[in-house]
């Protein structure tokens, strides 16, 4: 049996040091002192969080909200109850065979009354059962807020160029990471004893002590995880201005500024290069002028190519999110590219990587969507 090991040399130097995990499942008992504390971290000192929360359209808010202050959640699509709402969103697979209850037009002025919840299915349970553990009165889920039968789709494409405000807006965003359907859920059961670590004292430097856990950490935990291989879920995590992970063993916390675990509440020294990442597209995001904005725009490509899509005709569309947020007066966006960066984006190539992408008619043939 092979073990994905790393040694760290004396991990109090990084200014991050491990903690130890006791509780048995990631449940909103077991893991709310640790969100709470992330939240009033971020809330208090993250200054780029804030800015892509608190944007230049503050009092925006979605067409349609799922309430949850009462036992049995309801759709509210009142303006004037929805203004300057607190809400969270949530970042999940539907599936292959996606057969529970949506919103539909058949049913709207039902779920206006009351969504049974009994009828959702377990990941969009958990969802409405984590928003009310945050004393949060709104949640957004599409299967939820968007009608899913429209003439034409016509609901559906109107609300998807909406999405870099709905997450953008958004308290908190919720991402069942190692769910492969709607089915599986966001909390699940663990043994602590194999999450934690083993210190390691040096016999020849007893000031020296040795941190023996995975090696990547964040990258077998996370990144590989069913939902962070769709390339929808892309610009949901990258719009959010902060995400709560849901993996198979424990909770990750994203935003702008951090990235932790609860073994590593204030970040792991093998993620700095990310770290430095997650700043650079923020800054590049809210400073069009930014040397950075076509660099960040690149990487984001890349990694959005490397996911899959059920639908071939959603690839641009399931980057419009991001593009609308990467937009400025000054620069105009054609097929995936920029304008005043035409001449070194059409230099673009096809890598391994990007297996979930084959080619269509979709977009002009110099374009990597095509």
């Amino acid at each position: 049996m092979h073990l994905d090991l790393t040694i760290a040399l004396d991990l109090t130097k990084f200014g991050v040091i491990p903690q130890t995990v006791s509780t048995t499942n990631t449940r909103p008992e077991s893991s709310l002192p640790r969100i709470h504390a992330w939240l009033n971290q971020c809330n208090a000192h993250h200054e780029f969080c804030g800015q892509l929360r608190h944007g230049k359209d503050a009092i925006w808010h979605p067409k349609r909200l799922v309430d949850v202050s009462q036992e049995l959640p309801r759709l509210e699509d009142d303006p004037k109850q929805l203004a300057g709402a607190k809400y969270t969103t949530l970042s999940y697979c539907w599936g292959p065979d996606p057969r529970f209850e949506k919103l539909q037009q058949s049913n709207y002025d039902n779920f206006k009354n009351i969504i049974i919840f009994s009828n959702l299915p377990r990941t969009l349970q958990d969802a409405v059962v984590f928003t009310r553990s945050l004393n949060i009165q709104y949640v957004w889920v599409d299967a939820l807020c968007i009608i899913q039968d429209s003439t034409g789709n016509e609901d559906w494409l109107r609300e998807s160029l909406t999405m870099s405000q709905v997450y953008g807006h958004s308290y908190l965003n919720m991402a069942a990471s190692s769910s492969a359907t709607a089915d599986d859920g966001l909390f699940r059961e663990r043994n602590p004893v194999a999450l934690n670590g083993i210190s390691v004292k040096s016999p020849d430097h007893p000031n020296e002590e040795y941190f023996i856990a995975q090696e990547k950490h964040w990258f077998h935990d996370f990144q590989f995880q069913p939902l962070n291989l769709r390339a929808w879920a892309l610009q949901e995590r990258r719009l959010s201005s902060r995400t709560i992970h849901f993996s198979e063993d424990q909770i990750y916390w994203e935003c702008s500024q951090l990235c932790a675990s609860e073994t590593f509440p204030d970040g792991k020294p093998w993620d700095l290069q990310w770290s430095h990442r997650q700043k650079q597209i923020t800054k590049a995001r809210e400073n069009a002028e930014s040397n950075d904005r076509f660099e960040a725009w690149w990487w984001l490509v890349w990694e959005y190519s490397k996911g899959s899509l059920t639908q071939k005709s959603d690839r641009l569309v399931a980057i419009a999110g991001l593009a609308k947020s990467f937009a400025t007066s000054k620069d105009q966006y054609f097929a995936g590219h920029w304008r005043n960066d035409m001449p070194h984006g059409l230099t673009w190539h096809a890598s391994e990587a990007s297996r979930g992408f084959k080619k269509t008619d979709l977009a002009p043939t110099w374009s990597w969507a095509s």
